[in-house]
């Protein structure tokens, strides 16, 4: 048994419109007949995604029911921008009940499992909204689309999508449908609508990781198009590889992962040994969700586990976890989001930052040199990395994955990808690592060891980065350090080397910068904790 699709057949049996008077649609309704039973057998399935009939009731369109039943199979219809005659679906499965005709299934804010595939989709809508109503119509079309999607995730790991209207051309897109689509990890979508010389702005290939083409009538030549069911299969988008060492923080991990808007993720933990707490963990979360996996190796150097559990992944992009982090539940979707941005070469590397924009050489030297604007793109734990660039080369410079920056992988990545992009999804504050003095001068000196690789042969510019990133330290992690402190904690911050290096870079001015930076360069210690510990 197969699957077929056939876009709009525009049958006008029972109404005075005839499409010949269109180039190309001769004789098109004998046409679909010939064609139809020449390929598809009694057992299978077509989907019929809109402009079935250009009657305007149901009872002028009984004529064209009547020849969609007569053919083999069982016909999943939907709705088109020319289908007048559509009406509630309590109306329209009784009118097909009542003239008997038992092949036609309604697509309709729902999902229809045919050979164990979750058949999904709505009408969509045009590209260009701007009048109020357009855009009141398509945030509508797409709510029922992924209503439909979601409904078919309950019958089947594996979905196929049909839509009316066209969700991207050669030279347009639309970004509420193709969101719902990609946030809903689809992997194939057929659409119709355009006709004659429109079809050739057709967009047929693959675009935001899905297979998309055109299914209109004209445009497959009035024959039923076989769905490959292999794009259909469930895949997975990104894989995300968590080093194990505390079970809390790995249960807070996963039910932060398990909570994504993006479903087609999967999560590689590694863990040091098959037995003990975190063993039991791991293998409890894996037992619950098989997009979970458990990966045993010994915790020699960081490259080596990282190596090994790449070598697994099956995601087209790879991650890696901190066991502290909380994610934003909309974090994946707007991380693969901008890696499926339309242009060529294909996006190597996405991190997640403020904005969304193109990284160049250039432009990368300037990051560096402003890391108060700039925290994101050199932590590997906020990147996401195209598979393919994750050498044993390029891994094998990994120094400490647990670390929040580890400059000599990110520099080997970044050196290597020729298409770098910033996705506007920063994490919160709570998720960005640990706030003890300890980590943060270890996080200090990776982010000054970062700056004079990148930017080190230009003094000026080094000079303006280590302003910049004094700054920083004022604005985030001096103040998380500081507040609320008790004194003795506060006179250690306040003499250790992070203090000394933003006091040195960027000296504060009694009128302009909190006064309490001003009094501990003075080391008046106790005055400066006075001013400083309420924040």
């Amino acid at each position: 048994m197969a699957i077929f699709v056939l876009g709009d057949p525009h049958l006008s049996f029972g109404s005075a419109k005839p499409m010949d008077v269109f180039t190309g649609w001769g004789n098109h309704a004998r046409r679909i007949e010939e064609n139809w039973r020449r390929n598809v057998r009694a057992g299978d399935t077509v989907v019929l995604p809109g402009d079935i009939s250009w009657a305007m009731t149901l009872e002028q369109a009984l004529p064209d029911f009547q020849f969609l039943h007569a053919l083999p199979g069982t016909k999943v219809i939907m709705k088109g921008n020319h289908d007048y005659w559509w009406n509630t679906r309590t109306k329209v499965e009784a009118f097909w009940r009542s003239h008997g005709l038992d092949s036609l299934v309604m697509l309709y804010n729902n999902a229809v499992l045919a050979e164990g595939i979750a058949l999904c989709g709505s009408r969509g809508w045009f590209f260009d909204c701007e009048e109020a109503e357009d855009r009141k119509v398509l945030a509508r079309e797409a709510g029922r689309l992924r209503a439909s999607i979601c409904a078919g995730k309950k019958l089947s790991a594996k979905l196929c999508v049909f839509l009316h209207y066209p969700p991207i051309t050669s030279n347009r897109r639309c970004g509420e449908i193709l969101g719902v689509l990609t946030d809903e990890g689809v992997r194939c979508c057929y659409y119709g609508h355009l006709h004659g010389s429109a079809i050739s702005w057709a967009f047929k290939g693959k675009a935001e990781g899905i297979s998309f083409e055109c299914v209109s009538a004209d445009a497959l030549h009035f024959t039923p198009k076989k769905i490959d069911a292999a794009l259909c299969a469930a895949g997975c988008s990104v894989s995300l590889i968590l080093p194990v060492n505390d079970t809390e923080a790995l249960r807070r991990a996963a039910t932060s992962l398990r909570a994504q808007t993006r479903a087609d993720w999967e999560l590689i933990l590694v863990n040091a040994a098959p037995t003990g707490e975190c063993a039991t963990a791991c293998d409890a979360l894996a037992a619950q969700d098989d997009r979970i996996h458990v990966l045993y190796q010994e915790q020699g150097k960081p490259a080596e586990a990282v190596i090994a559990a790449t070598a697994t992944s099956k995601g087209e992009f790879v991650g890696f976890l901190r066991e502290e982090a909380s994610l934003p539940p909309a974090y994946l979707s707007k991380l693969m989001r901008a890696a499926h941005t339309a242009g060529t070469p294909p996006v190597d590397l996405v991190y997640a930052g403020e904005a969304e924009r193109e990284i160049s050489g250039g432009s990368l030297r300037q990051l560096a040199a402003d890391l108060k604007q700039n925290r994101s793109f050199f932590a590997p734990a906020r990147i996401i990395f195209r598979r393919g660039l994750l050498t044993a080369e390029v891994l094998g410079c990994a120094e400490d994955m647990a670390a929040e920056v580890d400059a000599a992988l990110v520099l080997a990545v970044y050196g290597a990808a020729a298409r770098i992009r910033e996705a506007a999804c920063a994490l919160p504050r709570e998720s960005r690592g640990n706030t003890d003095l300890t980590s943060l001068i270890q996080l200090h000196r990776a982010r000054l060891l970062f700056m004079q690789k990148i930017i080190g042969d230009d003094p000026v510019l080094l000079a303006q980065g280590y302003q910049n990133y004094a700054d920083s330290l004022y604005a985030y992690e001096l103040p998380a350090l500081l507040r609320n402190a008790p004194y003795p904690a506060c006179k250690t911050v306040l003499r250790s080397e992070l203090t000394h290096f933003a006091l040195q870079h960027s000296p504060p001015r009694f009128k302009t910068a909190p006064r309490g930076y001003w009094l501990a360069k003075r080391r008046c210690y106790y005055a400066a904790w006075l001013l400083l510990k309420n924040g």
